[in-house]
C-alpha cells in the first residue's frame, strides 16, 4: 500500500484503488476471487473498516467499475471512476493514474493508495499511516 499526500483537510481521508484491466500474467486479476470474494472487495472492504472516508475505484474495465457499484450499493462511500486511456496502458504509471484522480479532489484531503492486489491489508495499518499523515504533519507514508 502507497501513499499520497497532499494538505491535510481536517482529517479527511480518501482512498484509491488502481485498478486497472489487461494484466497480461493474470488477466481479470482485480475480480478473481479470494476465499470467494473477489480481491477487490477485500481491499475496500479493509478501507472502510479503516474509516476512510470514501473510496474511488479507478479502472478502465467496465467490469471493475460495476463492481466498484456493487459495493457502493451494498456498503457505501465506494466511487466508480473511469480511467481515461492514458493511464490504461501496461506502461502507464501509478503516480499518473493517482493524479488523474487526486485532480477532482480538494487540494487538503489525506490520499491513501490502496492496492487491489493487496487483500492482506488490515484496517489497522491503513488507520496507522491516515493518523501518521493527519496527526504528525509527516510528509508521506507506505506500508
Amino acid at each position: 500500500m502507497g501513499v499520497v499526500q497532499r494538505e491535510r483537510r481536517h482529517g479527511v481521508a480518501t482512498g484509491v484503488v488502481l485498478a486497472r484491466s489487461g494484466s497480461e500474467r493474470l488477466p481479470g486479476k482485480n475480480l478473481l476471487p479470494l476465499a470467494g470474494v473477489p480481491l477487490l472487495d477485500w481491499v475496500v472492504r479493509a478501507g472502510l473498516a479503516a474509516g476512510l472516508d470514501r473510496i474511488f475505484v479507478s479502472s478502465d474495465d467496465k467490469a471493475v467499475l460495476a463492481a466498484a457499484d456493487r459495493l457502493d450499493q451494498l456498503v457505501g462511500r465506494v466511487l466508480a471512476f473511469e480511467r481515461s486511456e492514458r493511464y490504461a496502458r501496461p506502461w502507464s504509471s501509478d503516480m499518473g493514474a493517482l493524479r488523474e484522480v487526486t485532480a477532482r479532489l480538494d487540494a487538503d484531503e489525506v490520499v491513501v493508495h490502496l492496492r487491489c492486489t493487496a487483500p492482506f491489508v488490515r484496517a489497522a495499518d491503513i488507520r496507522m499511516v491516515v493518523a501518521l499523515l493527519t496527526d504528525k504533519g509527516s510528509p508521506e507514508w507506505s506500508v
